[in-house]
């Protein structure tokens, strides 16, 4: 059964017996004997850290070849579909300098990638651990910075913590499958009608299962974890309208209920969260320099 990213990695989270876990995804190797020393540090130094490593890429037709430390380092944002991405500049608070990350010291940054991170176990299940009604991918990284952020944790990236990370580039020579196939019985466990295949089109296109989960996983993340003005602009620049279209406005509907999407909704009355313009102006400003790209001041009409 095809459980995806979120909920595979909460059952691993759930059978572990360590005082911190690390999330490492398939197509992750360590780079050195100390990557993992460097990891923690910022976890014993404050107890609600999300430490990830930084990425070389590894060349997915040789694997043996790697490239090391040849750019800047990056914070992590969000692109204006509100899917991962990295910014490796801004300006410093009197808008003169340009500012890079640091090349040797952990920084603090607003998302990380969800494939490589530690994190403390108490902490991980203090934040709810995953949605576990988020299914195959995307999605579970910026639900996991955004509960961090906003309900007392930070995230750090850890330069001298060093990874290489295989990307899909050469699929046709190396035969892998991207998008992944997925199951009826998986798109209607995430809450999609039995003639999914017709509806939940986007601007009158109709995508593949596997774009429809993506869009689907951000319109519930940001349905739990940010405010109407920015569901509203995500409508806007995804669907063409502030407002859903029935289907999906009909699936959306169904999180009121959703058991996962209550006790994610519980863990942040617990936890006294703060809201979403609070990270945006106390986070993601104060990080990155801007606006998160779903910021009303940066929407075009």
């Amino acid at each position: 059964e095809r459980i995806g990213c979120a909920k595979s990695r909460m059952v691993g989270a759930n059978m572990a017996e360590g005082e911190v876990l690390v999330f490492v995804d398939s197509h992750i190797e360590m780079e050195s004997a100390t990557w993992l020393e460097h990891l923690l540090v910022p976890i014993l130094e404050n107890p609600r850290t999300v430490s990830t490593q930084t990425i070389d890429v590894i060349d997915d037709l040789d694997s043996k070849h790697l490239y090391q430390g040849k750019a800047l380092n990056f914070w992590g944002i969000v692109n204006e579909n509100f899917i991962f991405a990295y910014q490796n500049e801004r300006f410093n608070e009197a808008n003169e300098t340009i500012e890079h990350p640091s090349a040797r010291e952990p920084y603090e940054t607003p998302f990380i990638p969800g494939s490589l991170f530690a994190i403390r176990k108490d902490e991980f299940f203090r934040l709810g651990g995953y949605d576990k009604g988020l299914y195959v991918w995307g999605g579970e990284n910026t639900e996991l910075a955004l509960k961090s952020w906003t309900c007392g944790g930070r995230l750090v990236i850890v330069p001298c913590s060093r990874v290489g990370h295989m990307f899909r580039v050469h699929m046709k020579e190396t035969g892998s499958r991207w998008p992944p196939l997925i199951t009826a019985e998986t798109m209607q466990k995430a809450g999609f009608d039995a003639d999914y295949k017709t509806k939940y089109k986007v601007k009158g296109e109709n995508f593949n299962d596997f774009e429809k989960i993506v869009k689907w996983n951000n319109i519930r993340v940001l349905s739990l974890w940010t405010n109407d003005e920015t569901m509203q602009n995500y409508n806007k620049r995804t669907f063409g309208s502030r407002t859903l279209p029935p289907d999906w406005q009909q699936a959306q509907e169904k999180i009121k209920t959703d058991p996962f999407a209550l006790e994610q909704i519980q863990k942040k009355k617990e936890n006294q969260c703060q809201s979403f313009d609070w990270f945006d102006k106390h986070v993601y400003m104060r990080l990155t320099g801007n606006h998160h790209p779903l910021h009303s001041s940066l929407m075009k009409e």
